[in-house]
Formats: structure tokens, C-alpha cells, sequence
């Protein structure tokens, strides 16, 4: 089979650039996720609730729930896209009276305080709002900075002190004579919380809560608990709630339930569900010739990869192609040797262990089980000698034979997966 390898263009949907305006209008417009049905139900649900709230987005690994998080931040906070308004029942009305802020937690859990974390990431983006004449914020982040550790070792019982906050020693007595509790904490916090809704109300959307430290993540749930109760705002929190649930039972002992500790804080939990990671291959992906994108349909299916997964395999089935290598299968990949080539390239992203076995030549169950459930697809890639389709049975033992014919003289399937032994 020959395989075109003319230069492409790899587009996946994680590497898309968030500063850039036209990449949220394209995957809006394009709805290659089948999302907007889901930004409409959020829009909806966060329109028909007054005062605060938190709202729980569950979904799994790899889904693609920070691009979801990112399109909705779009939507409410850019104020030319028309196109967008009309596409959305009730956006308008929700972006008149509310702007959204998003706060990836995993990349703020080199802080120690969750408390000052957002605060600081609040006051960087919002900073217009805050005229020196309404509010002295430097004032506001020396005391915040010594009453975060506090706040956080009231609330959580966590290892910060004053001793870890880097003031000069004589400022403290004095800071901790004006804020001394946890209520003037919250009443400080509150003045600031009003000053940045002074205008609109405010969504806070918290993602990646599942990928921080423990003692991280922990601490943020309180802080927003405690200290962020306010009218007009709310939150939307974003986890896979399982993997969430194990890193807060982990912080607390074995014993701790992390879900009932989770439903303590979320008011209303929204289950965002994988799109179909086939459907995103072949629309956004979709620069491949008809067999790779047959296979590949297949081994995505069989395998049932996320989205961060079909990135992965998208790129390591374009290595295997490039490579230098790939004259050990002839000076072409016939359809047999494609099909094994990516199948193994979907096991190795899905389960190192039986990527091992396949590849060393004892995998001949496993890899028949992928044949037999995509033979649909692959007996009209399988030809005899005369070059005649031939049945289903015959399709899938060629496709058996292939294989163990790899490892009559050597085991040419390690050679041309030996680029893939260092990554990981």
C-alpha cells in the first residue's frame, strides 16, 4: 500500500492555542466534539439560578474537558462574537450580566496557599477594576499573605504558619492585630469579592482539581467553602469525580469516603461525557488516506481510546510511517502489515502490558479478538492471490498468518517499534 507523505498539518484539539480568538470560533462553529449542546445546557442552568452556587462537572481523563471549560469562558467573555449569540439560546442575556474567570489549579499547585493562588490570579486579570482610588491592593495581598496560611491551617488543619510566609518579622504583629479571625479573613475577602463584581457577576471556573497535589486540591474545596460565598458569584469545578475522590481519600486515610465529601461542596453536578473519539479522528483528523482512517476507526474503537489518546496515537501512526524503518514490512506497508502496525501503536498508548506480549509474538488471542471485531472493515482491505475479496474467516486467518510471520527469521515487528521503546 503506499502511503502519502506529503507534509501535513497535525491538528489536535489539546494543542489548541487559548489565546487565540479564531481557534475558539472554529471549534465552536465546527462542533467537531458535539459540545454545543452541552455549552447551551450550562448556559441555560447558570441562567436560571440567582445568588451563588457550585456547580460540579464531571467527566473522564482525556475527554477534552479544559477545551469544553475554555469554549464556555469564550462565549461569556468576548463581546463581538455575534455569530456566537445566535448560536447559543440565552448567552446574550447571560453575558450581560456575568463574566467568567478560569483557574487551571494543576497549574497553580506550586504555590503552597490555594487561598492566595486565586486571589492573585483574580486580582492579575481583573486588575482594571481595582482603581487605586477604590481599592489599595497592595494594602489588601499584605495582609491576605499572612492570613492565607492562617485561614488554610484553621480550615484544614494544614502544616502552614506564619513562620512560611515571607514578610519581615516585624510586620507581622501588626497585620495580625487587624485581621485576627476568620470572619474579618471573610469580610476582607467579601470587600474584595464586591469590588470585582461591582459591574457584572462573576463565574470562577476551577479545572484540573484531579491532577493536583492532594493537600492542594483539598485546601482550594475549603477555600472556596469558606471564603468565596458571595451573591454574585459562582463556581463551576471541573474533575473526573472518581480520581478526585481516591486523591481526597488518600489525604484523609483509607477509610474517608471522597465522594460524600465531595457532594458536601457541589450543588449541582453536570456529567460531561466523552464525545466520540472515532467521530473527532475522522472531522479533525481527518487529512488521512481511506485506509489508515478505516484502521485506525477500528483500533480506536476496539481499544476505546480518549481523545488525548487518539492525539497520541495520531502521532505515533505518522512516526511509524516516516520512519526509516518501515522497509522491513516491504518498501510499502501492505493492508495486513498496516492493520497489525497500528494496532500495536493503539495498545502501546492503552496497555503497555499486552503491547509487551503482542509484540514478542504470544499475542496471537489478543490480537485475533481486534481482528474477528473489526472484520467488517478489514475484509475489504484482504485479498488471495488472484487479488479476489475473500470471506470473513479467510480475512481474519491472513491477518493471523501476517502476524506470525513476523517472527519466523526475527522479530521484525520489534525492529520497527524499537523508535517506540523510549516513549512512554
Amino acid at each position: 500500500m503506499n502511503v502519502n507523505q506529503e507534509e501535513r498539518p497535525i491538528k489536535i484539539i489539546n494543542n489548541i492555542d487559548f489565546d487565540n480568538k479564531s481557534n475558539f470560533q472554529e471549534t465552536i462553529v465546527k462542533n467537531n466534539l458535539n459540545r454545543n449542546k452541552h455549552l447551551t445546557n450550562l448556559i441555560n442552568i447558570v441562567n436560571n439560578v440567582d445568588g451563588s452556587i457550585v456547580i460540579g462537572i464531571d467527566g473522564k481523563w482525556g475527554t477534552g474537558k479544559t477545551v469544553f471549560l475554555k469554549q464556555f469562558e469564550y462565549l461569556l467573555n468576548d463581546e463581538d462574537d455575534e455569530a456566537a449569540d445566535n448560536l447559543f439560546t440565552g448567552l446574550s442575556l447571560l453575558k450581560e450580566k456575568t463574566e467568567a474567570f478560569y483557574f487551571n489549579s494543576w497549574e497553580n499547585d506550586i504555590y503552597e496557599n490555594p487561598l492566595l493562588a486565586l486571589l492573585l490570579n483574580l486580582l492579575n486579570i481583573k486588575e482594571e477594576k481595582l482603581g487605586v482610588e477604590k481599592y489599595n491592593k497592595e494594602a489588601f495581598f499584605k495582609v491576605i499573605e499572612v492570613v492565607a496560611n492562617v485561614a488554610a491551617k484553621m480550615t484544614t488543619a494544614g502544616a502552614l504558619g506564619v513562620d512560611d510566609v515571607k514578610i519581615d518579622k516585624s510586620e507581622i504583629s501588626q497585620l495580625l492585630e487587624s485581621v485576627t479571625t476568620v470572619d474579618k479573613i471573610k469580610d476582607e475577602i467579601h470587600n474584595f469579592l464586591n469590588v470585582l463584581t461591582e459591574k457584572k457577576e462573576l463565574i470562577i471556573i476551577i479545572d484540573e482539581l484531579d491532577r493536583c497535589k492532594p493537600t492542594f486540591a483539598v485546601e482550594l474545596l475549603e477555600v472556596v467553602k469558606h471564603y468565596f460565598k458571595h451573591k454574585k458569584i459562582k463556581f463551576i469545578i471541573c474533575s473526573n469525580k472518581s480520581e478526585l475522590s481516591h486523591t481526597i481519600r488518600n489525604y484523609y486515610g483509607q477509610g474517608f469516603n471522597g465522594y460524600e465529601y465531595l457532594d458536601r461542596f457541589v450543588d449541582f453536578e453536570y456529567l460531561l461525557p466523552a464525545p466520540n473519539a472515532e467521530k473527532y479522528f475522522l472531522e479533525v483528523l481527518g487529512y488521512y488516506d481511506i485506509a489508515h482512517k478505516n484502521i485506525s476507526k477500528e483500533v480506536i474503537k476496539h481499544l476505546d481510546l480518549s481523545l488525548r489518546q487518539v492525539n497520541k496515537y495520531t502521532i505515533y501512526s505518522d512516526m511509524l510511517l516516516n520512519s526509516s524503518n518501515n522497509y522491513r514490512f516491504g518498501h510499502n506497508f501492505s493492508n495486513e502489515s498496516l492493520i497489525i502496525a497500528f494496532y500495536l501503536i493503539g495498545l502501546k498508548i492503552k496497555d503497555n502490558e499486552q503491547y509487551d506480549t503482542v509484540l514478542k509474538g504470544r499475542g496471537v488471542e489478543i490480537i485475533t479478538d481486534f481482528f474477528n471485531d473489526g472484520i467488517g472493515t478489514f475484509n475489504f482491505m484482504i485479498r488471495d492471490n488472484q487479488n479476489n475479496r475473500v470471506d470473513d474467516n479467510e480475512a481474519v486467518n491472513t491477518l493471523v498468518d501476517e502476524y506470525k510471520k513476523s517472527f519466523e527469521f526475527n522479530n521484525k515487528l520489534e525492529d520497527i517499534f524499537e523508535q517506540f521503546s523510549y516513549i512512554q
